[in-house]
């Protein structure tokens, strides 16, 4: 490994989320979601998290 390389920062989060919603999610899936710069999912998952959501929702 180069002495010269960088740390790289985590870009991605996969969450899953069921039927049950922001109710079934972990706060730490809940945190991710919140930082997020985008969220993408379905137009039915999106809905799901949209007071969670600060990001720009991507269907």
């Amino acid at each position: 490994m180069s002495k010269n390389k960088l740390p790289t920062r985590k870009w991605l989060t996969i969450v899953g989320i069921g039927e049950e919603g922001v109710a079934g999610l972990g706060d730490e899936a809940k945190r991710r979601i919140a930082e997020a710069e985008f969220v993408f999912g379905g137009k039915r998952h999106l809905a799901l998290v949209a007071s969670l959501a600060q990001g720009e929702p991507r269907p």
